[in-house]
């Protein structure tokens, strides 16, 4: 069965909520930058055009540049704090964007309004809405609809203004209110075609992207499930002797790079053997999960544990002085843990543990080097506790 993003893919229409949750946040940081640098430009573009008012108005000079002053201030400071608040800006996205717009065009609507016939600001300035028109689909992340309806509002407004006001219907203007109009509405229709097309090809970039994103994880978790398989012991959970011998020898270069001590504990389970030729292979892997539950309890979070195959284990430690008390103590207490009885199909099965151990300061930071003096260790003292039962 497809993804729900795969099977999204080719449609411009809404996400299913949480998709479309994600697809929003991930506009988030672009919606801020593109709002902030179009508010810079429209104040550039209101500002600089005040010169153009000189020969383009005989009266209404000063409205004009009051009408330009004040779109100027309000677009700053919506920058500005647009920046300073951008989770808020988000939040209430469309709304401000939308009325910012519809400010935007209503003030060049003024401009013409306080212009008189004949100037050229009278006939020409709705260009300033085209331009509105153009950055509102270009330049913003409204949906298609509501963008259609900010672009609708400016034109109506424009024809109330010509219509009402200007008297265009009655004069010779009416070509140039018809000719005004077709622009206009030729403005809205392209740049809506072109927000749907850029909206589909958004939202299938971002499917693919989160698609891709998905697989990388996948295959990132599979490496990692395969790299854990891998190192560890599939009865105990312990690491394998390939996981041990790579975590040791990590071990021992912190320590040599840090003149630490670390310690090495070989141990063997004595009166397993028994235990899986009388009881059987699942007893026998019973007591194996157990005691290997009870070494790694009875160690540090930071000590590494494994299982070297069969009954054998061995656990490294870094250790603090005084290095010898503290090892000889560490393996009393798991002496202590591994011969608990075990219970199994309601039989207490017992071993006990063998140990053997080696410390980098004696044997050097090699890992073969330390585990080999630890095993040897562990059979200089199975052959005692073997002498000391006879």
């Amino acid at each position: 069965m497809p993804s729900p993003f795969v099977a999204a893919i080719g449609s411009s229409r809404r996400f299913a909520t949480a998709v479309e949750k994600q697809y929003q946040n991930d506009l988030a940081r672009e919606k801020v930058t593109v709002f902030v640098r179009t508010n810079i430009l429209c104040a550039i573009l209101y500002a600089s055009f005040a010169v153009l008012d000189i020969f383009a108005m005989s009266e209404g000079l000063h409205a004009a540049w009051l009408i330009r002053l004040a779109v100027v201030v309000l677009n700053l400071g919506a920058g500005w704090f647009v920046a300073r608040h951008e989770c808020l800006f988000v939040r209430h996205y469309t709304a401000v964007v939308a009325g910012l717009y519809l400010i935007w065009g209503l003030g060049i609507e003024a401009i013409i309004a306080v212009a008189v016939p004949g100037d050229l600001a009278w006939a020409v300035y709705y260009a300033g809405l085209i331009l509105v028109s153009t950055a509102l689909y270009t330049w913003t992340y409204l949906r298609p609809a509501v963008a259609m309806v900010v672009g609708g509002l400016l034109a109506a407004t424009y024809w109330l203004l010509a219509l009402g006001v200007q008297k265009m219907g009655e004069r010779h203007e009416l070509a140039v209110l018809l000719a005004n109009s077709y622009f206009l509405v030729g403005a809205n229709v392209v740049g809506l075609f072109s927000l749907f097309t850029r909206e589909r090809f958004a939202r299938q970039a971002f499917l693919l992207k989160e698609t891709l994103r998905r697989d990388i994880e996948k295959g990132e978790q599979a490496i990692r499930e395969k790299e854990h398989v891998a190192e560890h012991d599939p009865l105990t959970g312990l690491l394998n002797r390939a996981g041990f011998q790579r975590r040791l020898d990590d071990l021992l270069h912190s320590s040599a790079a840090t003149s630490g001590v670390l310690g090495l504990i070989f141990i063997d389970l004595d009166g397993f053997k028994p235990i899986n030729d009388i009881h059987g292979h699942a007893a026998g892997d019973a007591v194996l999960g157990a005691v290997a539950q009870r070494i790694r309890g009875t160690l540090r979070a930071t000590d590494v544990v494994g299982r070297l195959g069969g009954d054998e284990f061995v656990v490294a430690l870094t250790l603090a002085a005084p290095h010898e008390k503290v090892l000889h103590r560490v393996c009393e207490a798991l002496a202590d843990t591994v011969r608990q009885p075990v219970a199994f199909d309601g039989r207490l099965l017992t071993v006990h543990a063998s140990l053997g151990t080696a410390t980098s300061d004696e044997s050097g930071f090699d890992g073969a080097a330390l585990l080999h003096a630890a095993d040897q260790r562990m059979y200089e003292h199975k052959r005692r506790r073997k002498a000391r039962a006879a």
